[in-house]
């Protein structure tokens, strides 16, 4: 990774000034004992103090994990050991690139605090490959059970296409100096600088007529004062432009973000030109030609030179590199220098912001490696569960955003960190959670991932797919293998130990859980036949809303009065009429029939000792065949109303509504609802699963 581009004095500068981050690593301090934790790229120090004063708190001095902190800026090491003082746990300072081979032994590293890295990665590592490359040595050299705790500026996909308004004059002056910077590739000093391919789909205007970027480094400072600039460009650079605007408000104008006022400080720079001086002739006529090659509008007498910010700040590296040829010193005042630092440090990083999806998707698809763990050999990176994967808001900054610009949504006006937090586990049991996740977001990133597992697995499941069947998820090859994962577990288990296996029928409460036509009933009424007694949630829903005067509910009248009784109630107030109809019919063998959110499975597994769950999995296609021949009023015949349905019920919007996606993934074994109830009914007859969870 080349960090050439940034000089070592600014950078180190804008760490000491950066706000502190908080070490997610802590949470998991109590599992390291006598372990060793990694900190990539340990900024200002903030995070390493917090790590550091954890481990003291926590162990004695015997059982202190020890810290190695690993940096590409030697200087960096000086600071922090700064910051940490005086300490009698054991930290070690590595030298090296992150983008390339990591000097760690495999199976040698218990944690690693990954703050504000994967981004440098990108920009000074090659892009993606960057990415890639960290994450495969990180899967090398974790440990089993390992934890990584990944946190980033949070984004969204890159490539949609949106407009946003720059209302403010600050706003305004600060596109014109940043933009161009930004997108230039032919005088920037970076090697291999990385190229989104925005330039090509962006356009501006200004006061609703069509602006050339390249007339941002020759506007007139009045015009930027008066003038409104629209800017048509992916949702990716959108977010660059704000991001930066903000750091840029921060860091260089000391805008205090708790602020109700936004006063300009030092950025009043940006309204005018700038004069920079020269103090050899023979530089002077260079630098002339040059300037005047470029087509900028510029004046120079003597030795003083005079243009914009925004032009100054796209050329003044290679300004300096003609100046230094004639061994010649330029000038210029403080104010515009650390504007111009700033962009030469901040303004031609192409940063990788993707969405969750795609950076779980990357991290877990390179991390993968053969190593012998678990029954199938291969272990990776995978989120912990998706409640792992957290996004939380910087309201300060989001408030200053909403003064400067305007866009689609209010959300994208949210400037936001993302929290992942990753362990290394084997395939069999990463494949469950990847497949949740994809259940939940759709995403192609995570589909791909997961076709790429079901390859490892078919040699297990005898999967004769060509993986494709994921997009019509689930598919008899995607249940295949999820039965090769839960025997594993199950296998794992019994060896272990830990539990016995005995008939399913010797359950005495039992809980089916699937999507609508799934077959769900039919799996319900066979248990039926074996002296179960048959609970149905939807009928609590039913009589609500016949006692809100719905004499035919229709399944958005489902919906809604579900989501109202959870909120009015809480989110487990079926599961509690459920049983308050056990307690009061005395009713000792039951199954639990139409589960939708993961707080009522949370309460009959805390309520109940013994307490099997049966997921019920049907292909989507199978499943609208059913509904649009069977006869219930309730149902929605058109095609897409019936996705629509499907989607809420898989994860409605509201907080208080459906969640099979997650309910789903708490089944303790799954059905396959695309089979015949004869078959299904064999299968529940002769299956044997684990005595206790």
């Amino acid at each position: 990774m080349d960090k050439e581009g940034k000089s070592k004095d600014g950078y180190l500068d804008s760490i000491s000034n950066s706000a502190s981050e908080k070490a997610d690593v802590i949470e998991y301090i109590d599992q390291l004992k006598n372990g060793r934790i990694l900190e990539v790229g340990p900024g200002g120090g903030t995070a390493l103090v917090e790590m550091v004063r954890s481990v003291e708190r926590t162990f004695s001095p015997e059982d202190r994990p020890g810290i190695v902190v690993f940096d590409i800026i030697e200087e960096v090491f000086e600071k922090v050991r700064k910051a940490v003082g005086e300490t009698d746990v054991k930290i070690d300072y590595v030298l090296g690139d992150g983008s390339k081979d990591l000097p760690f032994e495999d199976n040698s590293i218990d944690a690693v605090n990954l703050s504000a890295v994967a981004h440098e990665l990108f920009s000074y590592g090659g892009g993606y490959s960057g990415i890639h490359k960290l994450a495969k040595e990180c899967g090398r050299m974790m440990k089993t059970d390992g934890v990584l705790t990944y946190r980033d500026p949070d984004g969204i996909e890159l490539h949609s296409m949106e407009e946003v308004v720059f209302t403010t004059p600050f706003a305004r002056r600060f596109l014109a100096y940043f933009l161009p910077k930004f997108l230039d590739r032919k005088y920037t000093s970076l090697k291999d600088k990385v190229d989104l391919g925005y330039s090509e789909t962006l356009s501006l205007e200004l006061n609703d007529q069509p602006l050339p970027i390249d007339d941002l480094l020759i506007l007139n400072p009045e015009t930027l004062e008066r003038g409104g600039i629209t800017l048509r460009a992916k949702t990716g650079l959108v977010n660059e432009i704000q991001r930066h605007f903000v750091l840029f408000a921060k860091n260089i104008a000391s805008i205090d973000m708790s602020g109700q006022e936004d006063k300009n400080g030092s950025a009043e720079i940006l309204k005018d030109k700038v004069f920079f001086q020269v103090d050899n002739q023979a530089a002077v006529k260079a630098i002339d030609k040059f300037l005047a090659e470029t087509g900028i509008v510029f004046t120079c007498q003597k030795k003083t030179f005079e243009l914009t910010i925004a032009a100054l700040n796209m050329l003044h590296a290679r300004i300096r590199e003609i100046a230094n040829h004639f061994e010649s010193d330029v000038t210029i005042n403080p104010e515009a220098m650390r504007a111009l630092e700033w962009g030469t440090r901040e303004g031609e990083e192409n940063y990788f912001y993707g969405s969750s999806e795609e950076i779980v998707s990357r991290f877990t698809h390179f991390s993968l490696i053969k190593d012998g763990s678990g029954e199938l050999g291969y272990s990776c990176l995978c989120p912990i569960s998706t409640n792992s994967i957290k996004s939380v808001e910087r309201v300060e900054h989001s408030r200053f955003i909403k003064q400067h610009l305007e866009r689609k949504s209010e959300e994208l006006l949210k400037d936001r960190k993302r929290h992942i937090h990753f362990r290394k586990m084997p395939l069999e049991k990463a494949f469950p959670i990847l497949l949740n996740y994809y259940r939940e977001t759709r995403h192609p990133a995570v589909l791909e991932t997961l076709q790429h597992f079901m390859f490892i697995l078919r040699e297990f499941s005898g999967v004769k797919s060509d993986m494709q069947e994921l997009s019509a998820d689930p598919g008899e090859g995607v249940q295949k293998c999820m039965d090769v994962c839960s025997a594993i577990a199950s296998k794992e288990k019994v060896e272990n130990g830990i539990i016995e296996v005995r008939s399913l029928l010797a359950v005495p409460h039992l809980g089916v859980i699937g999507g609508m036509a799934s077959g769900k009933t039919t799996i319900s009424e066979i248990l039926a036949a074996r002296n179960y007694n048959v609970i149905s949630l939807s009928a609590f829903v039913r009589a609500e809303a016949l006692a809100r005067g719905i004499e035919k509910p229709t399944r958005d009248d489902y919906f809604n009065v579900s989501n109202i009784m959870r909120r009015d109630y809480g989110r487990d107030i079926l599961a509690r009429l459920a049983i308050k109809k056990v307690i009061d019919d005395r009713i000792e063998r039951f199954v639990l029939d139409g589960m939708r959110n993961p707080e009522e499975i949370d309460f009959f597994r805390q309520l109940i000792r013994d307490f099997v769950l049966i997921g019920v999995e049907t292909d989507t296609e199978e499943r609208i065949r059913r509904i649009q021949s069977r006869l219930r009023d309730i149902d929605n015949k058109d095609h897409q109303r019936i996705l629509g349905d499907m989607d809420r019920e898989f994860f409605d919007p509201s907080p208080d509504g459906c969640r099979l996606s997650q309910v789903l993934s708490l089944a303790d074994f799954y059905i396959n609802g695309n089979l015949s109830s004869e078959a299904n009914r064999i299968k529940i007859e002769t299956l044997k699963i684990p005595c206790s969870r």
